[in-house]
């Protein structure tokens, strides 16, 4: 799912040309509508080989919705009418509800969503959500953001305390002079920020040393391949191509991304690797 506030996740899969009506649009319509305005014709499925392997395995993804000339106009109409009636909590559970049900089996659904300041950013990350994965940057504005955040996760603005999965996003990479510096700095300043907001004064705080502890992060350093145009899918069919996207599938499912799914599918007691658990089993 997308971020509204900055749309842009759909040109990652897709190329730029691709007009498709997605999640502002179902918030707009659902509730004028109704079974008229179905999600399940705007769902778009990434099957790029390269990508997902030859396991058959399928992405679904439902954009913000195209970015034109009126798109503005409707993320001004989605706030008024969430200021006026409130609908907004209801119809994004619809939206989730429609999502499971047009495309199971799904593993996890997703949401990209700004970090808590806005009226969907906060729904999908502590009203919607099951848990969720925050990054962060070794700087005081993104502490800030991230206490934020942390303290919308736990008691007694939530009514349990989520799973976290917190993400030290463009760290120095290796080598790189003040790696060791600011990977223990950011450590240290996260088991701070959790024990001061996240934790109960009843509540026993992990180890420090706890590699699956809410408040240790996953390491993911700046990586060049990433600073630029980033687009997993074929633009076209050259050798040139297929070489471009396969040197940058390898970077983004490798680690220390592998890392992050790893801790994804543990958090939540699902398998990471589900081949080798098939093959375990006919053992």
């Amino acid at each position: 799912m997308r971020d509204l506030e900055a749309p842009g996740l759909s040109t990652i899969f897709f190329p730029d040309t691709v007009e498709n009506s997605g999640v502002i649009d179902y918030l707009l319509e659902k509730k004028i509508q109704l079974k008229n305005w179905s999600l399940r014709t705007h769902i778009l499925s990434i099957n790029e080989q390269a990508l997902l392997g030859d396991n058959g395995e399928t992405m679904r993804l439902v954009s913000a919705g195209t970015v034109d000339d009126n798109y503005l106009e409707k993320l001004a109409r989605l706030d008024f009418q969430n200021i006026v009636d409130d609908h907004l909590p209801k119809t994004l559970r619809s939206l989730l509800g429609e999502l499971e049900s047009a495309s199971k089996p799904l593993d996890f659904i997703l949401l990209d969503a700004r970090a808590g300041f806005h009226d969907i950013g906060g729904l999908a990350i502590a009203d919607l959500s099951h848990g969720a994965v925050i990054f962060g940057t070794q700087s005081r504005q993104s502490w800030a953001g991230i206490t934020h955040v942390i303290r919308r996760l736990a008691r007694p603005l939530a009514s349990y305390q989520l799973p976290v999965l917190l993400v030290h996003a463009m760290a120095p990479a290796l080598r790189e002079t003040g790696r060791v510096e600011e990977l223990k700095a950011f450590a240290d300043k996260a088991y701070e920020i959790f024990q001061e907001n996240y934790y109960y004064d009843t509540d026993v705080v992990p180890n420090i040393n706890d590699s699956d502890a809410p408040f240790t992060p996953i390491v993911l350093p700046m990586q060049d391949d990433l600073r630029g145009d980033i687009a997993l899918f074929a633009r076209d069919q050259s050798q040139e191509e297929a070489n471009r996207l396969s040197e940058l599938v390898k970077v983004i499912t490798g680690d220390p991304y592998q890392g992050l799914a790893r801790r994804l599918c543990r958090l939540f007691g699902r398998s990471f690797d589900k081949n080798q658990d098939a093959s375990e089993v006919e053992a």
